[in-house]
C-alpha cells in the first residue's frame, strides 16, 4: 500500500554562526536567534495516513563563515495525557554560511484519547523549545497500536522539492530587483535554484553612489519558506558599476553553482571573481 504524505509540518531553529576570530577550527554554531516556520497541514476529504515532520537548523550571515554544529534536537508528540511519541536527532557537522541541516520523520497512527489537538515540539539540550499545535494529525489506523515516528534521515533528499529547478543563467535585461534603487541599481543579474534553495546575484552599484561597485546577493530557503533578510551586500570602492561576465553553466550545477564563482568587470575596468562560498571578492585586474 502506498502511503500518501500530507504537506509537511516544518519547524525551524534559525541560528547564526558565532563571530569568533579566524582559526583552523570553525566556531560553534550559537543560537543567537530562534524562529518557528509554520506550514499548516491542509484539511483533507479523507483521513491522512501519515504526516511528514521536518526539522531544520539554518545558519545565517554572521561573519560569512562556517560553524560547527554539534547538538541533539529532541522531537516529542504529546496531547493532554502526556507524551505519546518521541525521537532524537543528533547532529555533528560543519555548516557553511546560508546553509541548513534538515531531518525528517514520518508520523503515523494517532489514536490518543487526550483532549485537544496534539502538540509537536522540538527542543535543545539548553531547554530552548519550539511548539506547534496540529489540527489534522494522521488517522487512527489501529487503535491497539501506539502512534509511531519513523526516522527517515538527514538531508533534503527526504523532503519533497518545494520549488522549481532553475539552471544557472543571467536574468533578462531590465528584470527589476526586489530591492530599492538606493540599495542596487543593477547592470545585470544571475539566478540559480535546485528547488530547495535559491540564489540571485544582482551586479551594479548603489543608486546614489555610481562610483561604487556592488553585488547584492539574495538567498531563499524554499524548504522552510525563508528569505535571508537583509541581502548580503559586497562592495568594491571606486570600481564603478559591476557586471557579471562568467558563471557556472548546466542543469547539473543547480546546487553547486550556489557556492560557485562568478567573474565580473566594472565600469572602470576592474576585473575579478565573486566567490559565493563566503561572498568574497578577489580582484584580478585593478583597472
Amino acid at each position: 500500500m502506498r502511503i500518501r504524505f500530507a504537506a509537511p509540518i516544518a519547524l525551524v531553529l534559525i541560528v547564526c554562526a558565532s563571530g569568533a576570530a579566524a582559526s583552523s577550527t570553525p566556531p560553534r554554531c550559537s543560537p543567537e536567534g530562534y524562529g518557528l516556520q509554520r506550514q499548516v497541514v491542509p484539511q483533507t476529504n479523507e483521513p491522512q495516513k501519515a504526516v511528514k515532520l521536518i526539522a531544520g537548523w539554518l545558519t545565517a550571515v554572521e561573519a560569512r563563515r562556517s560553524c560547527a554544529l554539534r547538538t541533539t534536537v529532541r522531537l516529542t508528540i504529546a496531547d493532554a495525557d502526556g507524551v505519546e511519541a518521541h525521537a532524537a536527532w543528533k547532529i555533528s557537522t560543519v555548516l557553511p554560511p546560508w546553509s541548513e541541516a534538515v531531518h525528517s520523520w514520518v508520523w503515523r497512527n494517532w489514536c490518543a484519547d487526550g483532549r485537544g489537538h496534539p502538540i509537536v515540539s522540538f527542543s535543545l539540550p539548553d531547554g530552548t523549545r519550539r511548539r506547534q499545535r496540529v489540527s489534522d494529525p494522521p488517522a487512527c489506523v489501529d487503535p491497539n497500536a501506539p502512534t509511531s515516528l519513523v526516522d527517515l534521515g538527514s538531508g533534503p533528499r527526504y523532503v519533497k522539492r518545494p520549488g522549481s529547478r532553475i539552471p544557472p543563467h543571467i536574468l533578462p535585461p531590465g528584470t527589476p530587483p526586489p530591492l530599492h534603487w538606493a540599495v542596487i541599481n543593477p547592470k545585470n543579474a544571475w539566478i540559480v535554484s535546485d528547488g530547495y534553495t535559491l540564489v540571485t546575484v544582482y551586479a551594479g552599484s548603489p543608486g546614489a553612489s555610481p562610483s561604487r561597485g556592488r553585488f547584492a546577493v539574495v538567498r531563499q530557503n524554499a524548504i522552510f519558506g525563508i528569505e535571508y533578510d537583509p541581502p548580503d551586500l559586497v562592495d568594491i570602492p571606486k570600481a564603478g558599476a559591476l557586471k557579471i561576465t562568467g558563471w557556472p553553466h548546466g542543469a547539473d550545477r543547480e546546487t553547486t553553482a550556489q557556492r560557485g564563482r562568478l567573474t565580473f568587470i566594472s565600469a572602470r575596468g576592474v576585473k575579478g571573481v565573486l566567490d559565493l562560498r563566503g561572498d568574497r571578492v578577489h580582484v584580478t585586474t585593478s583597472g
